[in-house]
C-alpha cells in the first residue's frame, strides 16, 4: 500500500488486534496487517542542533539491567534524531517477531544446541536478516541507517552492530540466554547458558567463531580480555552503550560534534570503563584545544590499555602542542613499536617530533618510513614536504605537497603549502593571493 494509514485508523487496528481473543498464529497475523498498512518514514541523518536528551532512554540507561527492554532502548536511541519515530511500533514489531520466535522453538527439539540452530534459522532463513554491503556500511548515511534498530527493521539489514542489536532484541524477548560481545571494530553475539557457551557471527548467519579467532582477527592482547575490556558477555545496557558509540563516531565523520559529545558523554557515564568513548572524548577536546581535558580523557584510556595506538597516537598529539617533545616522542615510538594499521601515522608524527628540535634529516627518515608502510598516507607526504623545503630542496617539497593533494583534495595544509611555494618563487600571480588567504582562513577555522 503506498503510502502511510492515518493515525486514526491506525490506533483502530491496534486496539483491534489487541482486544481480538485469537490464537498466536492470528494475532500474529493481525500484527503483520497492521505493518503492511503503516510504513514508518526513513530514518535520515539529522541536521541542525540537537534536542534535549530523551529522559526515557536516560532512566533506562541507570535502570535495573535485568528488567531493561532492548527494543525499547534501541528505539528510543533513534528516536532522538527522528521524533516522529513512533517506539511502540518498533517495540510491537519486535514483540511480533519474538512470539513468532517463540512457537519455532517449541516445535525445535530441546537442548540448547537445538535451540540455538532453530533461533539461527528463523533470524536469518525465515525473516531474512542479512548484512548490509561493507562499502555502504562505511560511508554516508548508510552508516547511520545500519546501525539503528527501526531501520535494520525494515530494510532486514545492517552492519554488524545494528544486525546483532535486532538479533539480540529478538531473542531477548523471546527468553533465549543472548548477549553481545565487543571486539576492536566488530560486535557479535553469543549464546551463553547452562549447556552451552557458542559465538553467534550475526554477519555470516549465525556462524560460530571461537575467542581465540575473534582474538586473533582483532589483535586483541590477553590482558585486554582478562581485565573486561573485550570478548565479555555484555550486560544489556553495556549493547546500548555500543550503539550510542557507533552513532558518536558517525556523527564525528560528519563534523557534528554537539551529537557526537551526547553520546559519548552518555556512554562514560554508565559504562566507566569504555575505552574507545575515553579516546572519542580525548579526540574532541584535541580538536577543540583543550588540551588538558585531552591528557585527562587519554589517560583514562590509557589506563584501560596502556597500549591502545590511538590513545598513545593523539596523546603524542597532546604532548607535542604542549612543547613536551620527550613525552610526545615515548608516546609516538609505542605506536611505532606496536606496528599496527596505526604505525604509519606514527611515524610521520615522530618525524614532526625532530622536526620540532631542527633535526630536518631525521624528520625526512621517518616521513620516508611512514609512506613505506602506507603510501596513501596524505599527512606524510605533506610533512615531507615541509621538512624538504626546510632543506631547501623545494621542488622535491612541491611534488610531495602534490601527492598528498591528490590523495586527499580536501586536505587543506596541503594545497596551502603549494600556494606558498608558489608565490615565494614568483609563480603565484598577485590575482591567486587573496584564493591563498581564503585557503589560510578555512584552514584556521578547522
Amino acid at each position: 500500500m503506498a503510502g502511510r494509514a492515518g493515525p486514526g485508523l491506525v490506533r483502530t487496528l491496534r486496539r483491534g488486534v489487541r482486544a481480538l481473543r485469537l490464537g498466536e498464529d492470528a494475532r500474529r497475523l493481525g500484527r503483520l496487517a497492521l505493518r503492511a498498512v503503516t510504513t514508518p518514514p526513513e530514518l535520515e541523518a539529522p541536521h541542525g542542533p540537537p534536542g534535549r536528551p530523551d529522559r526515557r532512554l536516560d532512566a533506562l540507561l541507570q535502570g535495573d539491567d535485568r528488567r531493561l527492554d532492548l527494543a525499547r532502548g534501541l528505539a528510543l536511541i533513534a528516536r532522538e534524531d527522528a521524533p516522529d519515530l513512533e517506539v511502540e511500533r518498533v517495540v510491537e514489531e519486535v514483540e511480533a517477531l519474538a512470539a513468532a520466535l517463540q512457537a519455532r522453538l517449541r516445535r525445535a527439539p530441546p537442548g540448547p544446541e537445538a535451540q540455538l540452530e532453530a533461533a539461527n534459522r528463523f533470524v536469518f532463513d525465515q525473516v531474512g536478516f542479512g548484512p548490509s554491503s561493507p562499502r555502504d556500511s562505511r560511508t554516508g548515511d548508510d552508516r547511520l541507517v545500519d546501525l539503528l534498530l527501526p531501520a535494520v527493521l525494515r530494510r532486514r539489514r545492517g552492519h554488524c552492530v545494528g544486525l546483532s542489536t535486532a538479533y539480540l532484541a529478538i531473542c531477548t524477548r523471546a527468553g533465549l540466554p543472548v548477549f553481545g560481545v565487543s571486539a576492536p571494530g566488530h560486535f557479535f553475539v553469543r549464546w551463553d547458558g547452562p549447556g552451552l557457551r557458542r559465538n553467534v557471527e550475526t554477519t555470516a548467519r549465525g556462524l560460530a567463531r571461537s575467542d581465540d579467532d575473534y582474538a586473533a582477527r582483532y589483535r586483541i592482547a590477553r590482558p585486554l580480555v582478562d581485565r573486561g575490556v573485550y570478548l565479555q558477555s555484555l550486560r544489556r545496557r553495556e549493547v546500548l552503550v555500543e550503539v550510542l558509540n557507533n552513532r558518536a563516531n558517525f556523527f564525528w565523520d560528519r563534523g557534528d560534534d554537539a551529537r557526537a559529545l551526547r553520546d559519548l558523554d552518555r556512554v562514560v557515564l554508565v559504562s566507566r570503563g569504555f575505552l574507545r568513548a575515553w579516546v572519542g572524548r580525548g579526540f574532541a577536546a584535541l580538536r577543540r584545544g583543550h588540551l588538558d581535558v585531552a591528557l585527562h580523557d587519554l589517560g583514562r584510556a590509557l589506563e584501560l590499555d596502556p597500549d591502545d595506538p590511538r590513545a598513545l597516537l593523539l596523546m603524542g598529539e597532546v604532548r607535542l602542542r604542549q612543547g613536551d617533545l620527550e613525552a610526545a616522542e615515548g608516546a609516538l615510538r609505542r605506536v611505532v613499536d606496536g606496528d599496527g594499521p596505526s604505525s604509519a601515522l606514527g611515524c610521520t608524527n615522530l618525524g614532526r617530533v625532530f622536526a620540532r628540535r631542527g633535526a630536518w634529516e631525521e624528520a625526512v627518515r621517518w616521513h620516508d618510513e611512514a609512506l613505506r608502510i602506507d603510501p596513501s598516507c596524505h599527512v606524510a607526504w605533506n610533512n615531507l614536504g615541509v621538512a624538504r623545503r626546510a632543506l631547501g630542496l623545494e621542488p622535491e617539497a612541491a611534488g610531495a605537497f602534490r601527492r598528498a593533494a591528490e590523495l586527499a583534495p580536501e586536505f587543506l595544509p596541503a594545497r596551502e603549502n603549494l600556494l606558498s611555494l608558489r608565490r615565494r618563487d614568483g609563480r603565484l600571480p598577485w590575482s591567486a593571493w587573496p584564493a591563498a588567504r581564503a585557503v589560510r582562513r578555512a584552514h584556521a577555522a578547522r
